[in-house]
């Protein structure tokens, strides 16, 4: 639950930070082009953050390592049964 607590956390902000660009907006403190290249450099550093939050989200490394052992099994079968054949190996 941390670790989306942090997630929330950092998109709350982020929706923070958007309605006081709109409020500016509104205002005519900030111009339409400034409000654009804002939105897409607050959207762009979001969207980082999220992502490296999710590649180091604990049950997306757990994954990962479960993979690599699978995919390391799977390779040690293909050995195993491909190159020689599972009959000529228990014959021997």
């Amino acid at each position: 639950y941390k670790h989306e607590r942090e997630c929330n956390a950092i998109i709350g902000q982020t929706r923070e930070d958007k309605v006081v660009r709109l409020e500016s907006l509104m205002d005519g403190v900030l111009s339409k082009d400034d409000f654009l290249d804002e939105e897409f450099a607050s959207l762009m550093h979001e969207h980082k953050l999220l992502k490296d939050m999710y590649e180091n989200h604990p049950e997306v490394l757990q994954t990962r390592i479960e993979l690599k052992r699978a995919q390391e099994e799977l390779e040690s079968f293909k050995n195993f049964y491909g190159d020689m054949g599972e009959r000529e190996v228990l014959l021997e």
